[in-house]
């Protein structure tokens, strides 16, 4: 019975130490008491997940870059990108003025004939139109297409003033792009 007194008193004891421990505790003590284990638990989380996503970042990147050379690609696939470019600037040139020698070439020789000279300046107008432009001549595209439907229009309007002013567009236009007459 003595023993049973004491462990009553034990308990009592180490009940009435644990609410005294708690009453001078301050309450971030309190906090930690209370969910230190799902502090823990949340930063052990937090740790984890940042890891899970570096290595698959990691992945990703090994992956996308597999057989390669850091930097060596960066600029393999610029040094593409401007012959490319190089190869389309060329074949612009080349082909634009095919068009305009053979339309002025045909043009003088059809001047009298305005419904030849309209079917001539179509064709041209569309095989231009055809072309694939480099950023470089927009300007140039679209001041040769311009100079086209005008000079269709003063045809359509037999005007002589019209003419004279594609005439003056064309000029302009070869002495700008002298490759052109080349």
């Amino acid at each position: 019975m003595n023993k049973i007194k004491l462990g009553i008193k034990w308990r009592m004891n180490s009940l009435i130490y644990k609410i005294l421990k708690i009453k001078n505790m301050t309450t971030s003590q309190l906090f930690v008491k209370y969910h230190g284990k799902q502090i823990i638990v949340a930063f052990v989380v937090v740790v984890a997940t940042i890891t899970w996503q570096v290595i698959n970042e990691e992945r990703m990147i090994a992956h996308k870059n597999a057989g390669t050379v850091m930097g060596e690609t960066t600029v393999n696939q610029m040094i593409e990108k401007q012959t490319q470019n190089n190869q389309m600037i060329v074949a612009y040139q080349g082909s634009l003025k095919n068009e305009v020698t053979e339309y002025l070439t045909k043009r003088a020789s059809v001047e009298n004939n305005n419904q030849e000279w309209i079917n001539i300046i179509n064709t041209t107008k569309n095989n231009i139109l055809a072309l694939i432009v480099p950023n470089e001549y927009k300007d140039l595209q679209i001041k040769v297409v311009t100079t086209l439907d005008m000079e269709q229009t003063a045809i359509q309007e037999n005007n002589s003033r019209g003419k004279k002013t594609t005439e003056d567009r064309w000029a302009e236009i070869l002495k700008q792009y002298f490759w052109l007459n080349q």
